[in-house]
């Protein structure tokens, strides 16, 4: 950004957050892909943006869920208590509904937003479109509470049943930038 020094004009970087890759995987016939606390360090990302290519399950008509974790060393702990709407759920499904695993179906894309830093029970909104087992193009937009007192440190993807065949998800942190709190 170019700004005013009283004197004359000098070039300061601009204010506000920006979006960093932290991590892309490759996913090949695996359970689940997870980022775990040495990816998503809060004190670094105020917020973080996950992007899914092309997530195909190996199972027909198998729903995609996320899972969050506060977990900051040594086994991860799943949270269970998620609130959707007026409803308490032990996950949280990002597809409407089942995915199709046929050549000619698309899988799971779309991206996740996951609202961190300084918020007591931080939220989760997603935003996907998905082959269903008919190949019918459905999309589908969501937000969850993650029931747990503190920071999201870890997420998990998978689908309820069978494993990931193929895609990939990336990781993105949103440097946090001015906040003073």
């Amino acid at each position: 950004v170019l700004t005013s020094t009283g004197s004359g004009v000098a070039w300061e970087d601009a204010g506000g957050g920006e979006y960093v890759l932290i991590s892309s995987t490759a996913v090949s016939n695996a359970a689940t892909c997870e980022f775990d606390y040495d990816d998503m360090n809060p004190s670094t990302y105020a917020a973080y943006m996950v992007v899914l290519a092309n997530i195909v399950p190996v199972t027909d008509n198998a729903h995609f869920y996320m899972y969050a974790s506060s977990t900051t060393s040594g086994t991860i702990t799943w949270s269970s208590a998620y609130y959707h709407g007026s409803t308490n759920s032990n996950e949280m499904q990002i597809s409407g509904g089942g995915v199709g695993s046929a050549t000619s179906e698309a899988g799971v894309s779309g991206q996740v937003m996951i609202y961190n830093r300084y918020i007591y029970q931080p939220y989760v909104m997603s935003e996907i479109v998905y082959a269903d087992t008919s190949n019918n193009i459905t999309t589908n937009r969501d937000e969850w509470q993650v029931r747990i007192s503190a920071d999201i440190y870890a997420i998990k993807f998978q689908f309820h049943t069978g494993n990931i065949e193929s895609g990939i998800i990336k990781l993105y942190g949103i440097k946090r930038v001015g906040d003073n709190v």
